[in-house]
Order: structure tokens, then sequence, then C-alpha cells
């Protein structure tokens, strides 16, 4: 007997068929029109009366019960979100427009802080002014910078810095001592603090203690640990400077050679007059 494909395909074939029919009559709808039950009557005649729910109506309404729930939940935290402020860039990463963020309040309430850091009202406005003006062209440079897909490239590092070389600080604009008063007054820090000093290091070694305030290196006014670590990078290595801290309102100089104090650094907030 010659045997071909369709000899073994034939039961393959029979078999599946009769699967489909049996998940067919399975899956066949119920008499369209069912007979109405006496308990039926009387429970639509009685609506007080206990209605039996089907399984598969219970699970759509536990459902759409979380469904409710989950959508009360998402427009509380929808409530709670904080307003984006038109500062923030389009695009552009979130460190940037918190950056811009806190140079706009900065701005705000900067008039107010010169005025009690001793400025004539007529030139702490001037000075606000300037400064606003100069935090805006930076905001358009990001947002233009954005737009265009240059935002983390070369050319916007550099025209920022072309930028900001033609802008003039607020110490620059008031000088060191009115700087010192208006850090205090607007709630910034203005004091590098000695938190602790490691062994065998220059500081330890010049006699620096622990709550040590560092005023000045190289007989440079200091009001961040930024500027610190700028200044002990500059010059000749071990070359002799000048490091001035403020001691129990006391001022004490040490001769330390330029570079690290090995010192770690705290920042603090010092009112100048106190």
């Amino acid at each position: 007997m010659k045997f071909t494909p369709l000899m073994f395909l034939a039961p393959v074939l029979i078999t599946l068929g009769a699967v489909f029919g049996y998940f067919a009559k399975q899956s066949a709808p119920a008499d369209p029109a069912p007979a109405i039950a006496t308990s039926d009557v009387t429970a639509r005649n009685n609506p007080t009366s206990p209605i039996e729910v089907s399984p598969e109506a219970s699970r759509i309404a536990k459902l759409e019960t979380a469904l409710r729930q989950l959508s009360l939940k998402v427009a509380q935290l929808e409530s709670q979100q904080p307003a984006i402020s038109e500062n923030t860039p389009a695009r552009g990463n979130n460190q940037t427009g918190a950056l811009f963020a806190r140079e706009a309040n900065e701005t705000a309430s900067l008039a107010d802080n010169l005025v009690k850091a001793g400025l004539e009202p007529w030139r702490a406005e001037d000075i606000a002014r300037k400064q606003s003006q100069q935090a805006l062209a930076r905001l358009e440079l990001s947002d233009k910078a954005a737009r265009e897909d240059y935002l983390r490239t070369p050319r916007f590092r550099e025209e920022m810095r072309d930028l900001q070389a033609d802008t003039l600080s607020v110490r620059d604009e008031i000088g060191i001592d009115a700087y010192d008063k208006y850090l205090y007054h607007s709630g910034q820090n203005n004091r590098v603090a000695v938190a602790s000093i490691m062994s065998g290091s220059a500081a330890e070694q010049a006699g620096m203690q622990d709550g040590d305030l560092i005023l000045s290196y190289d007989d440079q006014r200091l009001f961040s640990y930024g500027q610190l670590r700028g200044l002990t990078r500059e010059g000749e290595r071990g070359e002799t400077i000048n490091v001035t801290v403020s001691r129990r309102g006391s001022e004490i100089s040490f001769a330390l050679p330029r570079g690290p104090l090995g010192v770690g650094l705290d920042s603090a907030s010092v009112d100048p007059q106190g």
C-alpha cells in the first residue's frame, strides 16, 4: 500500500474537528427566550427582596469600583503637583530649570535685601533691574539652545561663558562689605567653617581648630568653600600665603603653603555686624 501525506494528516484533522465542535457547543448562547421563573417575577415586583448576582457581574462591579478609586487618587496627586514656572525651559535638564527658578526668586527679593545691607533704595532697585536683565539673557540663551538642540554642547557652554563675561556680579556692584551683609540678610551662607582637621595636615601644623571661620585665603575674602578650593589651586604650589580665620570673635592669621589645607569644610551664616 502506498502511503500519502493526507493519510497521516487525516486523524489529526478529525481530532481537531472534534475539539473545536466541543468548545463551540460549550460556548453556544442560551435559549434567547428562557422561561421566567416565579422567583424572578417576585423579585421584580418586590424591590426589597434579595437578587442573586452572577460571579461575572460581581467581578465587573469590583473592577469598576477599583477604577473609580484609582481615578480619584490620580486626581488628588495631580492637584498636589506644584505649578511649573515659566522660567523652567521646555526642554533641557531639570538642574538648569531649577537654577533659573532659583535665580528668579533671588532677583525678586534682591532690592529688599540690598536695602537691608545698607544701600539706598534707588541704587538697590537699579542693581536689581540689571541682575534681572542678566538672568533673562541667560534664560533666553538656554531656551534658544534647547529649541535648536545644542543645549549640552561646547557651543552652548562657550556662548554662556561669553554672556557671563559681560555681566557684573552683585559683589562687584556693591563691594565686599556690603556683599557680606547682603548674603546674610538674604538668608545665604557667608562663611566657610572648619568642620574637621586631618592629622598631619598643614592646617593642623599651623594651629587651626575645629569651628574656625576662614575669612580670607591669600588675602582674598571668602564666602564659599568653592572659592577656597579655587584659590588653593592658583599660583605656585607650596608658596607661602596668609590665611585669616575668626575664632570666638577674634581674628587670627596663619602662614601656610599654598595647596590643600587638609580640613573638612562646612558653610555658615554669620551676622557681619554681630
